[in-house]
């Protein structure tokens, strides 16, 4: 199993935390689930406070065109309010892992288009096939990226494994009754 991950430009690194487990030997399965939920839900929170910050930096000004959206700043909204912290821990399958991100569909807007804010389009050209304009094309002037994931990743990645350290211990530490 690979300890470097890959997907859309992000690069997580996954061999700390490889690192952490064999440190707490024979821990009932149980408890280590919890740590392990534990550990990730505090990097999620802290991770998702920067992905929500960087979306207000990012996007607090920039207004869209009416046909695409019904409100100026509707997708500032519904990044912010997709962005969720999903937390996976199956000792059985030997997984555990987050994510943390928008969610494919929030507040009626699908935010399926968050990898477009993230990094951007090129100009480029759409056909339209349906409705009064079909047949027509028009010339998209592309998107600057404004990235809100990559930096929040990065932003807490020197801290994660002292923050997944810290939250197993007080696990084990609250199970044990010390």
């Amino acid at each position: 199993m690979a300890s470097v991950y890959k997907l859309e430009g992000i690069t997580i690194d996954v061999s700390e935390i490889k690192a952490l487990l064999p440190l707490f030997g024979e821990i009932v399965p149980n408890l280590m689930r919890k740590a392990l939920r534990r550990g990730f839900a505090a990097i999620g929170k802290q991770v998702k406070s920067l992905e929500q910050y960087h979306i207000r930096q990012n996007l607090g000004k920039r207004k869209f065109s009416k046909n695409w959206i019904n409100k100026p700043g509707d997708l500032k909204n519904v990044l912010y309010k997709s962005l969720n912290v999903k937390i996976v821990a199956d000792m059985k399958r030997g997984k555990a892992y987050m994510f943390c991100g928008p969610r494919r569909k929030a507040a009626g807007l699908p935010s399926k288009y968050a990898h477009f804010v993230e990094f951007g389009t090129k100009p480029h050209k759409i056909k339209v096939t349906k409705g009064h304009n079909a047949g027509k094309t028009f010339n998209h002037p592309g998107y600057k990226a404004r990235p809100f994931i990559i930096p929040s990743y990065e932003a807490v990645r020197g801290s994660a494994q002292r923050m997944m350290i810290d939250a197993m211990e007080s696990t084990i530490k609250e199970t044990l009754g010390t």
